[in-house]
């Protein structure tokens, strides 16, 4: 019995290294546009067949390392703030090999949105008479002798639209 399980047992270990053995790494180096390194920069390699993800980030020497990764191919994508983010896709991972995919960040480029808010005017482009509105406010503050329509209507251009 105590042969079935030293056997067992060096199986297990033998199958174990040989397993690990086939295993790959990604590294690299990231660095800007004058060559200096980027610290703390967030690395991930994505595996395109399975979907799974690692994430690490760049030291201060700015070099990564994603070690142990199955074979397959995989997208790396490097993101730091303040740069536009840069990606290798089909990066091909064989067994027991190191792959290295360096990067050279460029500055973000910077997008400003504005927004302008304000009443519109009501312009009637499909028609070209003259016309006027009187709106509610108007009615209630203008000074007249009479509320009557008449008196509103003598204050507009014809035709006239009221609006209450």
């Amino acid at each position: 019995m105590k042969k079935i399980w030293l056997g067992g047992l060096f199986f297990l270990l033998t199958t174990s290294a040989a397993y690990a053995q086939f295993a790959g790494t990604i590294a690299g180096r990231v660095v800007d546009q004058a060559g200096a390194v980027i610290t703390n920069a967030a690395a991930t390699a994505t595996n395109t067949g399975t979907g799974l993800s690692r994430t690490t980030v760049t030291n201060s020497d700015g070099l990564y390392s994603f070690a142990a990764l199955q074979p397959g191919t995989y997208n790396v994508k490097i993101e730091m703030t303040g740069f536009a983010p840069s990606i290798k896709n089909g990066v091909t991972l064989v067994g027991d090999s190191t792959v290295t995919a360096d990067f050279q960040l460029g500055v973000a480029t910077m997008s400003q949105q504005v927004e302008v808010s304000s009443e519109l005017v009501m312009v009637e482009t499909t028609q070209s008479v003259v016309a006027g509105t009187i709106q509610t406010s108007e009615v209630q503050n203008l000074p007249m002798l009479n509320r009557t329509f008449m008196g509103l209507v003598t204050l507009t251009p014809k035709p006239v639209r009221l609006l209450f």
